[in-house]
């Protein structure tokens, strides 16, 4: 008696499970619920797969990929931010009474975050208090108008449909502040990419391996799997930081050369040249 008492109490906890099991997965879209989206393995970052879909339009066989996922820099590799980080400076030194950058000067400047830019922006031997008051403003500043001439350099949004249709997961770390970005990103690419890293606490910024490891941690994957795009020295030095390979782009802040001098070892003069590489 016992035994089938047993048996009967197995049965229906096995049935209860069952149950919530398959309400999961009519709520989410599909049996590979639990795991992400079947086809491109970008887990709960894939539009297809949010939108209810089982699977994506272009299922690729992860054993054909060469890599885990595919993580971009924001300025200088998917979008051309200067004109708009030049004229923010520009205005919080203007309001501060110091002399103006030009835009070769800015270009120099970015590339290890927002304060760093300010610390270099401002005339050598600047007082700390002033400094963080050009700070405020440029940020002020430069959050209302963040998209007055920023755009996506040509190509790259053919590219980001291509590298999704690869069936690489995609994200884009970046020193830029994180809610700055996110709104960029979702403003210019909508929705092509599902997940932002940006400089916020706690986390260390480029080139410190800390934001790369949150980045794959958060899309499952092998930070050593996953291919870099960037434009910098900062970049290379990120990728280095994790040991993944890297692809620098010529037509970002720094060029070509400045990039072979430190040490890049692929440089792609255009967006589709990284469809060929993956």
């Amino acid at each position: 008696m016992n035994v089938i008492i047993g048996t009967v109490l197995l049965l229906a906890i096995m049935g209860i499970f069952l149950a919530i099991y398959t309400a999961y997965q009519k709520l989410h879209g599909g049996e590979e619920t639990l795991f992400g989206c079947a086809s491109c393995a970008s887990h709960d970052y894939c539009e297809s797969y949010k939108a209810g879909a089982r699977e994506c339009d272009s299922p690729v066989d992860a054993k054909e990929k060469k890599y885990e996922a595919v993580f971009f820099d924001l300025d200088g590799t998917l979008l051309d931010t200067l004109a708009d980080l030049k004229n923010a400076v520009n205005v919080s030194l203007e309001a501060a009474g110091m002399p103006k950058r030009s835009m070769d000067e800015v270009r120099q400047f970015v590339g290890n975050g927002i304060h760093l830019l300010i610390e270099r922006a401002v005339p050598e031997g600047t007082a700390p208090e002033k400094t963080e008051e050009v700070f405020a403003a440029f940020k002020s500043y430069y959050t209302e108008h963040c998209l007055e001439e920023t755009k996506a350099y040509v190509g790259v949004q053919a590219m980001l449909t291509a590298v999704h249709g690869k069936g690489y997961p995609m994200a884009v770390i970046t020193n830029k502040n994180e809610e700055a970005a996110k709104s960029l990103i979702q403003t210019v690419f909508k929705g092509k990419i599902g997940l932002t890293v940006g400089q916020h606490d706690g986390v260390a910024k480029k080139p410190a391996p800390d934001m790369f490891l949150l980045t794959a941690k958060k899309l499952h994957v092998n930070a050593k799997n996953v291919l870099y795009v960037g434009d910098s020295d900062v970049d290379l030095m990120f990728a280095n930081s994790v040991g993944c390979d890297c692809v620098t782009v010529s037509w970002g802040f720094r060029g070509r050369e400045f990039l072979k001098e430190a040490g890049a070892k692929t440089i792609i003069d255009k967006p589709s040249e990284l469809v060929d590489i993956l």
